[in-house]
C-alpha cells in the first residue's frame, strides 16, 4: 500500500513538473521581493529613493570626498598626493577620463583644479592658463606672476596651497571645462608623484619658505614678508 501510495506521488509530480516549477519560481521571486522591498524600506528612512550621488570613487581609486577643499582652511597634502599618484598609475587616456567624471562630482569637483595644476605642464611656448576661481588671497603680498600653478605650488612633488582663498565675484569655471583644457592643450607631467615621508615633506617645506618669492628688497637688504602664521598655515598642510 505505502509503495502504491509512493508510486503515486512520483507519478504526479512527474506530470505536472511544469506546475511545479513555476510554483516554486513564483514563491522565490515572492521572497526576494519581499527582501528588496524591505532594503530600499531602509534605504528611504528619510531619504529621498533612488540613485546616490556620485561622491566618491565610481571614477577609480580615487575618493574625491577625500581631497580637502582649498577653502575650507583644513587643505592637507597628502591626499593630492596620493590622488595624483593613483591617476598616473592610469596612464593618460584613462587619468583624463577619470578626471572629467571627478569634474562631475557634485560640491566636490573644485579639487580638480589641484589635481590638473599637479598632472599637468604646459607645452613649449605656450602657456598653462589659471583656472578662474575669483580674487586670490596670497600671503605676504605676494602676486599672480609669483605663482604660475596657483592655486598650488609644487616643490620636490609637494603641493602646497598658497592662497587663503578667494573671493568669488559671478561664476566660478567649471571644473570640466578646465579639465577638458588641459587635456587638449597641455602636456601630460612627466613627474612622478608618490608618498613622501615626513623628513622629505619637511624639507620641501623649508625650501618654500626659503624662496625669494617670499623676501622684498628694502634698500639694500633683504627682508623676509612671511609672518609667523603665514609660517603655520603651511606647516599645517604636511601634518
Amino acid at each position: 500500500m505505502r509503495k502504491l501510495k509512493n508510486d503515486w506521488k512520483e507519478d504526479y509530480v512527474k506530470t505536472n513538473l511544469p506546475v511545479v516549477l513555476m510554483l516554486s519560481f513564483c514563491a522565490l521571486m515572492a521572497g526576494c521581493t519581499i527582501l528588496e522591498i524591505a532594503r530600499h524600506a531602509d534605504e528611504a528612512n528619510g531619504q529621498k529613493i533612488g540613485p546616490k550621488p556620485i561622491q566618491e570613487d565610481d571614477v577609480g581609486e580615487v575618493c574625491v570626498a577625500a581631497l580637502p577643499s582649498i577653502q575650507s582652511g583644513k587643505y592637507k597634502v597628502d591626499p593630492y598626493i596620493s590622488a595624483a599618484s593613483s591617476l598616473q598609475a592610469f596612464g593618460r587616456e584613462k587619468a583624463c577620463e577619470k578626471l572629467l567624471a571627478l569634474a562631475d562630482v557634485e560640491q566636490q569637483g573644485a579639487q580638480v583644479f589641484v589635481l590638473c595644476r599637479m598632472l599637468f605642464t604646459k607645452k613649449p611656448g605656450s602657456d598653462f592658463k589659471r583656472p578662474s576661481l575669483g580674487g586670490p588671497s596670497f600671503l605676504a603680498n605676494t602676486e599672480k606672476s609669483d605663482w604660475p600653478l596657483e592655486p598650488i605650488e609644487l616643490v620636490d612633488g609637494v603641493p602646497f596651497l598658497i592662497t587663503r582663498g578667494y573671493l568669488i565675484g559671478g561664476e566660478a569655471e567649471s571644473p570640466a571645462f578646465y579639465v577638458r583644457y588641459c587635456i587638449e592643450t597641455c602636456d601630460w607631467n612627466r613627474f612622478r608623484f608618490r608618498p613622501l615621508s615626513d623628513a622629505e615633506k619637511r624639507k620641501a617645506l623649508d625650501k618654500l619658505l626659503a624662496s625669494n618669492k617670499w623676501k622684498s628688497r628694502l634698500l639694500d637688504a633683504w627682508r623676509s614678508r612671511l609672518s609667523e602664521s603665514d609660517r603655520e598655515f603651511f606647516a599645517e598642510q604636511i601634518k
